[in-house]
């Protein structure tokens, strides 16, 4: 018996001693290197959230990670926005020597002196914004959240790349963009792109208005992504040397096939051609990004109505007096895109849309329905009106005819 008593001692320690030196590792989704985040940022243009936590000893860490970075609904939203990554101070968790050197000198470079501590980096590691544990939950946190990176400026000096296949083929989904998928088969071939046709200032516009881009690296044929690619090859029956690609938005069409050997000029003459007629028909779309591209592309203003179009008495008004009128939607097929920015209280609504509403009002200091805000392609507020507007279809163009014209 005494026997069995020091051998149960005995797993029992070591079962301590395995605990306390366990090795940490990350979440699913989350990076650990600095430098495959900012890799990661560069090729996506999306900024990196770091997380500076305690993971196994800071309450508010664990709070924050189990209201918010543990819920689907942020899960959903980072995929799409950010690059995650976390830099881990545990207490009881052993971090590898080169990972740990890694946080401390990052620490002191941000000068992080507590936890959490949430920064919101751009590719070149510069600070966007701030945050930490909030009150609220995951939509509050995500709605703070999406107006920091708001305010980042876009750098429209480089081309727009998604990471992989999969995210252009949401990123296509939510903009509906083609998808232009570049793939090259050596380091040659990507340095050529690269100097080349993803250096063009006409290409570069493209990937910020018209296109979905992703850039393939397809030299290893057992890698997932030169998998997906030869799938894609196979079911869209296109030519074995072509590695420059056009596809429909839902990928079922291939509208362009090119070698991506062809002189820049050429290919993205042939790329123009092929995609989808640009028009505009003055209707309402809750989509804002995609009508931000549609402002850039045709070179309008927006007008966002921030409105709660089943409740509210004078954001039924205004539609019914101004903006249901034809000669309101005939102004604003050549002279606005048309964004209706929704908080209904009856009629549903996505958790991502309701949160992207959300982030510009906040980012726009939206306190009223309704308020009516022109602003420019690049969001940039021109004139505002709040309430019900008097004077009917006429004298509300008027005001916005007003608002454009003091910019110019």
């Amino acid at each position: 018996m005494r026997k069995l008593g020091i051998f149960v001692a005995i797993l029992l320690l070591a079962a301590v001693v395995l605990t306390v030196n366990r090795p940490a590792s990350a979440a699913a989704g989350w990076l650990t290197s600095y430098d495959d985040a900012v890799a990661q940022a560069e090729a996506t243009g999306k900024p990196i959230l770091a997380d500076f936590t305690g993971s196994d000893w800071c309450g508010w860490c664990k709070k924050l990670d189990k209201e918010v970075f543990s819920t689907s609904a942020f899960k959903e939203w980072a995929g799409e926005n950010v690059i995650l990554l976390v830099l881990d101070f545990p207490r009881s968790k052993v971090l590898p020597a080169k990972l740990k050197k890694q946080n401390q000198k990052l620490r002191k470079k941000y000068g992080v002196t507590g936890y959490p501590t949430i920064l919101f980096l751009d590719e070149k590691g510069g600070v966007i914004g701030k945050s930490g544990y909030r009150r609220g939950g995951a939509e509050a946190w995500i709605v703070n959240a999406q107006n920091i990176i708001d305010q980042r400026p876009v750098d429209e000096t480089k081309p727009r790349l998604m990471s992989s296949l999969d995210a252009a083929g949401k990123a296509a989904k939510e903009t509906k963009r083609p998808v232009l998928i570049v793939a090259t088969d050596s380091a040659d071939k990507a340095k050529t792109v690269k100097e080349g046709l993803f250096a063009d200032a006409d290409f570069i516009k493209l990937t910020h208005t018209r296109l979905v881009a992703v850039h393939m690296d397809i030299s290893d044929t057992d890698d997932a992504e030169a998998k997906r690619f030869a799938k894609v090859v196979s079911k869209l029956h296109v030519d074995k040397e072509s590695r420059v690609l056009l596809v429909s938005r839902n990928g079922k069409k291939l509208l362009m096939q090119a070698t991506g050997d062809e002189e820049t000029g050429k290919l993205l003459a042939s790329l123009q051609e092929s995609l989808p007629e640009l028009t505009y028909d003055g209707k309402w779309t809750e989509d804002y990004e995609q009508a931000k591209a549609l402002a850039a592309a045709l070179e309008l203003p927006m007008l966002l109505d921030f409105s709660g179009s089943d409740w509210c008495p004078p954001c039924i008004k205004m539609e019914k007096d101004v903006f249901s009128k034809k000669a309101f939607h005939k102004y604003a097929a050549k002279n606005l895109v048309l964004v209706l920015v929704d908080f209904p209280r009856r009629k549903p609504q996505s958790a991502q849309r309701k949160q992207r509403n959300q982030a510009l009002a906040q980012k726009y200091g939206v306190r009223a329905y309704p308020t009516m805000i022109v602003v420019d392609a690049e969001g940039k507020e021109l004139g505002k009106m709040i309430g019900y507007v008097a004077g009917g279809t006429t004298g509300f163009i008027s005001k916005v005819k007003g608002f454009v014209a003091a910019a110019k």
